[in-house]
């Protein structure tokens, strides 16, 4: 038989309870905050000290936009250098790929589309996904507009995207065209 002594009282479960759950947390988790700030600088400071906690990585893509936002309130050529040293620095830091990086970079400050697959004027295959390939194209030529326009107010080089882009779909039109009437 126990000794009513040695029996532990309910107090004492609680306190052992309690020490053991106490002992089980973990170290606090990082917030991963979105920038918030209307200055372009800090916005991109914010999101580097953010991304540096490696539990942030994941939201990469919410950084990004939040800092095509930021920026697009302030539009500057200099925008343009200030998201290819970010993303080089993203890829330093193995949070991104060089690949990602490019083709963060090209989808939004170059002429050229990223969208666009190597073999678009072959028959078997871009006849197929006409539709698909200028779906992603308009879509790529809206986040051109967001970077080359709103962010960096560089006409001549929207305008370029935009000449490439018609320039694409007519290619695409005739090469379906052909295909359809070839024997």
């Amino acid at each position: 038989m126990i000794d009513e002594a040695l029996k532990p009282s309910a107090i004492q479960i609680f306190a052992i309870v309690t020490v053991f759950l106490a002992s089980c947390q973990t170290t606090p988790q990082p917030s991963c905050t979105l920038p918030q700030e209307k200055n372009v600088d800090r916005a991109f400071s914010h999101a580097r000290v953010q991304l540096a906690q490696r539990e942030c990585h994941f939201r990469f893509d919410e950084y990004f936009q939040a800092l095509l936002m930021v920026a697009s309130g302030d539009p500057d050529q200099k925008n343009s250098e200030r998201f290819s040293e970010f993303l080089l620095w993203a890829n330093e830091q193995d949070i991104i790929t060089r690949v990602s990086a490019k083709e963060y970079y090209n989808r939004y400050f170059g002429t050229k589309f990223v969208s666009l697959p190597n073999e678009y004027s072959n028959c078997s295959y871009t006849c197929k996904v006409q539709d698909e390939i200028t779906r992603k194209m308009q879509n790529e030529l809206r986040d051109k507009e967001t970077g080359l326009l709103k962010i960096t107010n560089d006409k001549r080089r929207f305008a370029e995207a935009n000449l490439l882009y018609q320039s694409t779909l007519t290619l695409l039109d005739a090469t379906c065209e052909a295909c359809a009437s070839a024997p």
